[in-house]
């Protein structure tokens, strides 16, 4: 499947991630503590550290994801290269969110990445 994913984020509290990174790092010699990306099979995943209560930290996040997304390492942007997705998984993650928040940051990932 190479080449199929090109890049995985994951946003989730600070000290989940840096749990999550510790894991990672035992698990894939190729980590960079100080980036919190690696690569596999071709793919880059990286672990974002934010409180999604948070919608302007949420913004911030989004933002950087956003930039990464429209360059890749050639320096072309994803609107010269034929076709591109965005896939949001949450698996229940909305439930503990405080009230609104939710749906507010559905509504900012739609705005986002709807072209």
């Amino acid at each position: 499947y190479k080449g199929m994913v090109d890049r995985v984020y994951e946003l989730d509290l600070p000290s989940v991630v840096q749990s999550k990174q510790q894991l990672l790092d035992r698990a894939f010699s190729t980590t960079t503590l100080a980036t919190g990306r690696w690569e596999d099979h071709g793919s880059k995943f990286g672990l974002e550290a934010v409180d999604l209560n948070d919608l302007s930290a949420v913004d911030g996040v989004l933002d950087k994801i956003q930039t990464e997304l429209h360059r890749d390492s050639s320096g072309t942007t994803a609107s010269q290269q034929s076709d591109w997705y965005v896939i949001v998984i949450s698996e229940a993650l909305l439930l503990y969110l405080n009230p609104g928040i939710g749906g507010s940051i559905l509504k900012r990932l739609s705005s986002r990445f709807r072209q």
